[in-house]
């Protein structure tokens, strides 16, 4: 058995709570992770971790809180979470700015540095690498340090409140929808006559990644199209990480994603996407139908139909 930790087991932190759960799990609380439930054999598996997959999980801790969710982690999603391409500094920036947003009550309002929903939007537990964030902002003009001089503070600038705004509008009148799944040989079929058709019946564009032209890093450029998309279709069949790191993240920008899953693959669905209403699907056709009548209702009519 694990022993209990004195330290928190992600960042190392000396400054935890405890309590034990029903069964194998318990509650750890953290001074920089915050609150998060964790199970046995996960917390035996992070004994061997090391820094980049540790600081996955810093992010997905926050990534789940800032979507209303608690974070349960056990020895299945972490395989997932660890599988997971790092956040690029881009959006690292991104989510640190719509934090600090989120706690400014009116312009100019003033918020200490190492509050703790701060730290957590920047990735990192990492002392250094969390300075290093903040110099760049202030450098952007995207900051304001506190004139005290102690730069214990800091405050959204105006232009870091241009670039929220920009980073916050949805597209309404976008036409383009995301669809985030396996790119393998084996769902060509489904892609091509399920996806795409369904989509297209109601009204709107399919995109998906691996058949877009681009010159610029794979994450920075599904970034962008789940930026410019109206809504997101993530497909689970085949437990692909991407798939879920991408469906997250257009949930926090408040994209409606549609989540889907061949039946036969519906066993291994991990418990955070489970809860929601998932279209589990054995035929193309089937898929294709129920795609679209999902979309209608829950996205309305595209302009394309």
């Amino acid at each position: 058995m694990a022993e209990p930790p004195t330290q928190c087991p992600i960042c190392d932190s000396p400054h935890i709570s405890r309590a034990p759960l029903t069964g194998d799990r318990e509650t750890i609380g953290c001074g920089q992770c915050s609150h998060y439930e964790i199970s046995r054999n996960a917390l035996r598996k992070l004994e061997t971790a090391d820094q980049p997959k540790k600081k996955k999980l810093f992010q997905w801790i926050f990534d789940h809180q800032a979507i209303g969710e608690s974070p349960v982690i056990n020895t299945q999603n972490l395989d997932v979470i660890f599988s997971r391409p790092p956040k690029s500094f881009s959006e690292t920036v991104e989510n640190f700015l719509i934090e600090l947003d989120k706690k400014t009550g009116e312009f100019g309002e003033w918020f200490p540095r190492s509050e703790q929903r701060l730290v957590q939007a920047s990735g990192t537990f990492d002392r250094e690498a969390y300075q290093y964030l903040i110099k760049y902002l202030q450098d952007a003009s995207l900051i304001s340090i506190h004139p005290d001089h102690t730069g214990s503070r800091i405050a959204l600038s105006p232009l870091g409140l241009e670039k929220v705004e920009k980073i916050k509008a949805i597209n309404p009148e976008s036409l383009q929808a995301f669809v985030a799944m396996w790119f393998s040989n084996e769902l060509d079929s489904a892609w091509k006559e399920g996806f795409k058709k369904g989509i297209a019946a109601a009204g709107y564009r399919a995109v998906r990644i691996d058949q877009k032209e681009h010159a610029n890093k794979i994450c920075d450029e599904i970034i962008a199209e789940i930026r410019r998309s109206r809504f997101v279709v993530a497909d689970f069949t085949g437990q692909r990480g991407g798939v879920y790191y991408e469906g997250g993240f257009a949930s926090g920008l408040g994209l409606s994603v549609i989540n889907t899953c061949r039946k036969d693959h519906m066993v291994n669905l991990h418990f955070d996407i489970r809860q929601y209403n998932c279209i589990d699907w054995e035929k193309e056709a089937e898929l294709c139908h129920r795609l679209q009548a999902r979309i209608e209702a829950v996205i309305g009519e595209g302009p394309l139909k």
